[in-house]
């Protein structure tokens, strides 16, 4: 008596992310080992896609599919044909070119079950009853993808947070007309270092390290998945587009049909600053701190002279300061840097060859400008653009950008795309054609111009090319010492700079361009 050694089967259970727990992979699990242990197969392995859209290729179904083409199991067995795929009639495609191959005199010799549809491959009809359950499944997929779409859509329109890792800055609120659904709001002590860094990114010159830094030093807020801030932590929240309360989808944002990017939220910073974040650091790796400054001044080299640019000499070259130091009799070394005209080093004639020495200069005039502009109360001075907003029209063009890009994904709405990017292009023509205008916003900094001199030491150059338009130096005679009567000092009237002070009101004074 000879014994049939039993079927070797392969159990695949699948589910997507909008199934209810009645189809669950515990519940596919068990019915298809109950399955076969009533047939008497041996289970070689169990494959699981879980959180998978049917609508998709996925690798263990394809894993599944090759071990049936290639005889490493008899039986493929599945809880329900849509469990399978609902990829339509190229799902069944490929099932049965799998199973030709084990044909024999007409008849599988591997096969494929649907347990829950009463189907399998020993039954004639097969291929036609899987033909039409696999295209209702496709339907029904698609079906179910417009209405969760739409549902995404509605949510996101009215305000609604359906889940999902809440950006830095918010936090979860009611929301305030719909009381069973939640929305998202500015977390008022995250934003508040959120602008901190902000500020001092933008103007005062931090760098990814200068913030993070501060952060790890400072009793603020630590992030929320790691013990530490780090640089790219802080670089993906100064760029990411949660900070102009964006929906996004793999990082980039969702537009909508009026062609803007869907922002729901309120906003945690301006549009100017955050465009400005993003020119800095979105390719941090590949831009030097120099060339990634925005808004901040450069930092001056300690090298330069406090002057320099603002000196001259009697031959109209101007003066640079040459940095030495110089010994004295009991060996000391003291500063002995001087002020020297450059004609020389111009190629150019000089017959006076002027020099005055650094640190008296800069004293002598340094005195004279904190006595007469010292107690004038600081002032921040920013730009804006009234007419057409740069800010505003780089993101339309952005959004333009995005649209063509979509336009060549097979999948899209032509005619939906189409009319946004027609909105986009009417957005586009008339902020171009807004006549533009810059206006100068001067905010108090409460502090005087001798204070901030005193507390800002990197400001000086720029405090003093406010209010000084040129500096000349006579020659003098050896001997006798620095002498103020060989300087003469053009102090600045007002000349329509936004940036200068009008002299003529002695209320008003600038920190200079930034």
């Amino acid at each position: 008596m000879t014994t049939t050694a039993p079927k070797r089967a392969l159990l695949y259970v699948r589910l997507s992310k909008s199934d209810d727990s009645s189809t669950s992979i515990d519940r596919q699990k068990a019915d298809l080992q109950a399955l076969a242990k009533a047939e008497n197969w041996q289970v070689v392995d169990t494959l699981e896609d879980d959180g998978i859209s049917g609508r998709k290729r996925r690798a263990n179904a394809d894993r599944a599919l090759a071990m049936l083409r290639d005889g490493s199991i008899d039986i493929l067995a599945v809880w329900k044909f849509d469990r399978w795929s609902r990829m339509g009639l190229r799902a069944v495609a490929d099932l049965l070119d799998a199973l030709e191959e084990s044909r024999v005199r007409g008849k599988y010799t591997r096969h494929f079950y649907a347990l829950q549809d009463g189907l399998n491959t020993t039954q004639t009809t097969f291929p036609m009853i899987a033909s039409i359950l696999s295209e209702i499944a496709r339907i029904e997929a698609e079906n179910t993808s417009i209405r969760v779409k739409s549902s995404r859509a509605k949510a996101i329109d009215d305000g609604f947070f359906h889940g999902g890792t809440v950006p830095w800055g918010y936090r979860v609120a009611d929301h305030p007309t719909m009381p069973d659904h939640k929305a998202l709001v500015p977390d008022g002590a995250e934003q508040a270092v959120l602008l901190h860094i902000v500020d001092g990114v933008l103007r005062h010159d931090w760098s990814l390290t200068d913030a993070v830094r501060w952060l790890n030093r400072s009793p603020v807020i630590p992030p929320r998945r790691a013990p530490r801030w780090s640089p790219t932590a802080v670089q993906m929240i100064l760029t990411g587009h949660a900070l102009l309360g964006r929906v996004t989808k793999d990082g980039a944002p969702i537009y909508g049909d009026d062609g803007n990017p869907v922002a729901p939220w309120e906003p945690l910073v301006s549009l100017a600053d955050w465009q400005a974040l993003r020119a800095r650091f979105s390719d941090v790796r590949t831009r030097s701190r120099a060339t990634a400054q925005t808004t901040a001044p450069k930092r001056r080299d300690k090298r330069t002279g406090l002057l320099s640019g603002l000196v001259y000499c009697t031959c109209g070259a101007a003066m640079y300061r040459n940095n030495m130091t110089r010994k004295l009799a009991d060996g000391t070394r003291v500063d002995g840097s001087v002020y020297v005209c450059s004609a020389a080093g111009q190629g150019k004639e000089c017959k006076v060859n002027t020099r005055a020495t650094a640190s008296k200069l800069e004293d002598y005039i340094t005195g004279q400008f904190l006595a007469d502009y010292g107690r004038i109360p600081a002032v921040e001075v920013t730009e804006t653009t009234v007419g057409t907003d740069p800010a505003q029209l780089a993101e339309v063009e952005a959004a333009i950008q995005a649209t063509l890009d979509e336009l060549r994904d097979p999948d899209a709405d032509q005619l939906k795309v189409l009319d946004r990017l027609n909105v986009l292009h009417a957005r586009s023509a008339e902020l171009k054609s807004a006549p533009a205008r810059v206006e100068y916003i001067r905010t108090p900094l409460g502090m005087s111009v001798a204070e901030l001199w005193e507390r800002q030491p990197d400001r000086r150059a720029w405090l003093l090319s406010g209010a000084v338009q040129g500096v000349t130096v006579l020659p003098g005679k050896r001997g006798r010492g620095f002498d103020t009567d060989r300087v003469q000092v053009d102090w600045t009237a007002d000349h329509g700079d936004p940036y200068i002070p009008d002299y003529n009101d002695p209320t008003e004074y600038s920190s200079g361009p930034r």
